[in-house]
């Protein structure tokens, strides 16, 4: 699979997966283990449309500095088939593996903007226009800053680039 990611990085393709971190130097500078993680919602009748309504997901605050430099992905609840065939189980937030396609989405509306666009650059960016959040650490009294991708920022700050 490495050649693989290797070739594509030859041909200007960003290949996104569970561990983008180790394809790419860059995100070294950011001084961060999981360059993309997936936030949980508050409450889960929340309006999904407010950055207010997120935070870390519940198994991400055993170590929130993890993520103090990543661009975290609004996510919302899902009802999936069990492992046991027999039923249905609720998964209130996830992680990488639900990241993944939503950034590649967001990096797909960000290549029609700008097709020449790096990995590099479209991180960057994408750090740039986030919209920070501060939440309080549940039962502690440490509070963390985060950066949740802002997907219509992004776009605009790449169109006015142009």
């Amino acid at each position: 699979m490495l050649d693989a990611v290797e070739r594509a990085k030859k041909e200007g393709i960003f290949v996104l997966t569970t561990s983008t971190e180790q394809n790419y130097d860059f995100f070294s500078d950011y001084q961060t283990e999981a360059p993309f993680a997936g936030l949980g919602k508050i409450d889960p009748a929340a309006d999904p449309d407010s950055v207010d309504n997120y935070t870390l997901g519940a198994w991400q605050w055993s170590s929130p500095d993890m993520f103090a430099n990543s661009l975290l992905v609004p996510m919302d609840g899902r009802t999936t088939a069990d492992m046991s065939g027999d039923t249905y189980v609720y998964y209130a937030d996830g992680g990488w593996s639900w990241t993944v396609p939503y950034v590649a989405g967001v990096y797909a509306l960000c290549c029609q903007v700008r097709p020449d666009m790096t990995p590099e650059e479209f991180y960057h960016a994408a750090m740039e226009t986030s919209t920070e959040i501060t939440r309080m650490q549940p039962g502690g009294s440490q509070s963390y800053t985060f950066h949740i991708i802002n997907p219509q920022a992004l776009i605009s700050f790449l169109q006015e680039e142009r």
